[in-house]
């Protein structure tokens, strides 16, 4: 019996983590009176999770662990780097770049429409005969895992088709964002907020 999971729409919990840090900057002493829980979440689940990653290599992102409980983990891990940051904890200082802030504006749109560019490429590339099955591909086989060899080695056509990816996604994205997102966002003055 097989299980297909997928992840992005299913998975709720990174959205819970981000709106409980969300709530907790609003709440009275802000953000820097959670600062030692934070600190705490990122380095005691962070660094169990990173080992757990490191450990079983590519095989971490299909244990079932990591579908269930690990993910959860991540997010919370991450929530808390996001709190340290809010608060601004030394070493988190390069989380609040300008740099950061500006690809901030793109990163959901590449976010978006990578599977859908990497989907794309990847049948273009069946159509031209650049495209092998692979048996760790994902059940559409849309995904880098078909690449072939280039000079006996996986990694330059992997690399070159990951490139390809985040180029035009982030074409895309800056397009999206310019062309149609931050016109939706402009509509929030109009509203009035508790």
């Amino acid at each position: 019996k097989q299980v297909v999971f997928f992840q992005p729409f299913l998975r709720f919990d990174a959205l819970a983590w981000g709106g409980m840090v969300a709530l907790l900057a609003r709440m009275p002493g802000g953000i820097a009176r959670w600062r030692d829980r934070a600190r705490m979440s990122f380095f005691a689940v962070g660094c169990p999770m990173g080992a757990w990653m490191l450990l079983y290599g590519d095989c971490w992102a299909g244990h079932p662990f990591t579908l269930t409980l690990g993910l959860a983990f991540v997010a919370w891990a991450f929530a808390g780097m996001l709190a340290l940051v809010l608060a601004g904890e030394g070493w988190t200082a390069v989380f609040r770049s300008r740099l950061l802030g500006i690809l901030g504006r793109y990163s959901y749109g590449i976010y978006l429409f990578r599977p859908v560019v990497e989907g794309g490429l990847t049948l273009l590339l069946r159509g031209l005969g650049l495209y092998e099955a692979h048996p760790r591909s994902n059940p559409l086989g849309l995904d880098s895992q078909g690449i072939p060899a280039i000079g006996g080695s996986y990694a330059p056509g992997v690399l070159l088709y990951g490139a390809a990816v985040l180029a035009i996604s982030s074409v895309l994205a800056f397009l999206s964002w310019h062309l149609y997102e931050k016109w939706f966002l402009r509509l929030k003055e109009r509203f009035q907020t508790a």
